[in-house]
């Protein structure tokens, strides 16, 4: 996803907080947090439903 947007892990601390988070969460060993997904929301201007699988 963030290489759709021309981005680097890099550019996601600002938003998640920690480089350690970043990459957690990129690799999926740690799960997004209800404020990690609306400031991912907030920054990519998209709707916090688009971090959810859909069932």
């Amino acid at each position: 996803m963030i290489a759709k947007f021309g981005l680097r892990q890099k550019d996601l601390v600002p938003i998640l907080k920690t480089e350690s988070i970043v990459s957690e969460v990129l690799s999926g060993q740690r799960k997004l947090t209800v404020n990690h997904i609306a400031r991912l929301a907030e920054f990519f201007h998209i709707s916090p439903a688009a971090f959810f699988e859909s069932v």
